[in-house]
């Protein structure tokens, strides 16, 4: 995916020397508008190509991304200089310290690189609460999206399509491809088991917004902290802690708070949040949590429970807990080691997407 740094870093090479053709028998009206057309493509190409390798590697980047560096990208190398600049003239200072001219120097370039590092960070600040603006796209379809753009490049490129031509069209490509994304996931429901196999917890995200189900130890919590990011979720309003008896406090912050282990032994608690429906039931050993997410039927358990008639569900969040009388059809595991597993169980499946109604 770096190669797509150089194919635009090519494209603007061959626009830069049809400019200075050009400039050499106009060079007054070409002089400024060809050095902003540098600098502008340049940033944008720089940009963009960084862009396919993030969402590769799962990092919950947008469109906003690009759009962010394209903006502020102009202000690192000013900054780098201001900061230089200010660093030299301070050594100088404190070697000559008979003249003043240096301290007062350094004082006002130190300011302004203050003031520019100061302003790509109130930049940040204030795209991050964008709408839109930590969305995670799936990995298949952001590689394919990647590589169509990629070989339209290269076509660009054999072709000798002129920049101001090509760049318009393979922007507007990549809006339309990661809009039509955003528009099939935005009712989407993901549900995902992270961390280890023998404790593993469970995320719900939908687009902003997760429900957790928490088992395990600081390892489980961090892998659940990665994935949360991955997906951009900025908001969990359910965590519940299935620990019976927890060794350490999970971290994680949440609206409300369920846990099992502060519950009394024969008692019910229920919630309702982001399409998600849930309902726990907690025993003397142990506990089961029924969820309800767009039809579907899904059962878990922690601990010993032994239900007195059986739990009907299609899909079983499965740990090393063992789901005594539950009646499900498929399974989410991390592995298919568990002793209570039959042969029959399918090969093992860790996510699943699920699209609400409506």
């Amino acid at each position: 995916m770096l190669s797509a740094q150089g194919v635009g870093g090519s494209a603007i090479t061959t626009e830069r020397r049809n400019g200075r053709a050009a400039g050499r028998n106009h060079p007054a009206q070409c002089s400024f508008s060809g050095a902003l057309r540098e600098a502008c493509g340049t940033r944008s190409a720089s940009s963009a190509a960084t862009f396919p390798v993030l969402v590769l590697r799962g990092m919950s980047t947008t469109v906003w991304a690009v759009a962010s560096g394209v903006a502020v990208l102009w202000l690192v190398g000013p900054m780098l200089s201001f900061g230089l600049g200010a660093a030299l003239l301070s050594l100088a200072a404190q070697n000559f310290g008979s003249l003043p001219l240096f301290e007062i120097l350094r004082r006002p370039i130190a300011f302004c690189a203050e003031g520019l590092a100061f302003g790509m960070n109130e930049w940040a600040f204030r795209v991050s609460g964008l709408p839109g603006a930590s969305l995670w796209f799936d990995g298949g379809y952001a590689a394919l999206v990647c590589l169509v753009l990629f070989l339209l490049c290269a076509a660009a490129m054999r072709w000798n399509v002129r920049l101001r031509a090509a760049l318009p069209t393979v922007i507007l490509l990549t809006a339309l491809a990661f809009g039509l994304e955003m528009a099939l996931s935005w009712n989407v429901v993901n549900i995902e088991l992270v961390g280890t196999q023998a404790a593993p917890a469970v995320i719900i995200t939908r687009r902003e917004q997760a429900v957790v189900l928490f088992r395990g130890s600081s390892i489980t919590q961090r892998a659940v902290e990665t994935q949360l990011e991955k997906r951009g979720v900025k908001r969990v309003e359910l965590l519940v802690d299935l620990r019976m008896q927890p060794e350490m406090p999970c971290d994680l912050k949440a609206e409300t708070r369920i846990e099992a282990a502060a519950l009394a032994a024969d008692t019910t608690r229920r919630a309702a949040c982001g399409g998600v429906d849930l309902e726990l039931y907690r025993t003397r050993q142990g506990c089961i949590v029924r969820l309800t997410i767009g039809g579907q039927r899904f059962v878990t358990v922690s601990g010993t429970v032994r239900p007195a008639k059986p739990i009907r569900a299609e899909w079983l969040l499965a740990s090393m807990a063992r789901p005594d009388n539950i009646r499900y059809t498929d399974c989410l595991t991390l592995s298919r080691k568990y002793r209570w597993m039959r042969e029959s169980d399918a090969v093992p499946v860790s996510r699943l997407r699920l699209r609400l109604a409506g």
